[in-house]
């Protein structure tokens, strides 16, 4: 987790990252609110967490980077099984109200929990 705090820390003023892909890193609820805390003020366009163990907390954090960031287009959280129907709503209501993020990557497992607006702008993946 420690790793985790300075690499966020060091994200805070990296204005030239674009994409990050932290597949199976282990992620917890705790990593992806360092995380976001980090991204927030970044210039990263996609974000791809494949087959990370957060729950609904880091889901509602992430839903919070996807509502409020002016550059990020792509996030992605396949095999990201721990969250719960109320995390993946979270995402929902964050894609809802910004309309520059023009793709979320799921689980196909939540495939029921996507409004019908939203389906253009959701791919599923099978894991």
């Amino acid at each position: 987790m420690v790793i985790l705090i300075c690499a966020a820390h060091g994200l805070k003023h990296n204005k030239t990252l674009s994409h990050l892909r932290l597949w199976e890193c282990g992620l917890s609820d705790e990593a992806i609110v360092e995380l976001c805390d980090g991204l927030k003020c970044s210039n990263l366009k996609i974000l791809d967490l494949q087959s990370n163990p957060f729950g609904d907390q880091g889901a509602k954090h992430l839903a919070d980077l996807l509502r409020d960031h002016s550059t990020l287009e792509k996030l992605g959280v396949r095999g990201c099984d721990q969250m719960s129907g109320c995390g993946v709503q979270h995402l929902m209501d964050a894609m809802r109200s910004n309309t520059r993020v023009e793709m979320l990557t799921l689980s196909d497992k939540y495939r029921h929990l996507v409004p019908q607006e939203l389906e253009h702008r959701i791919k599923f993946d099978y894991l």
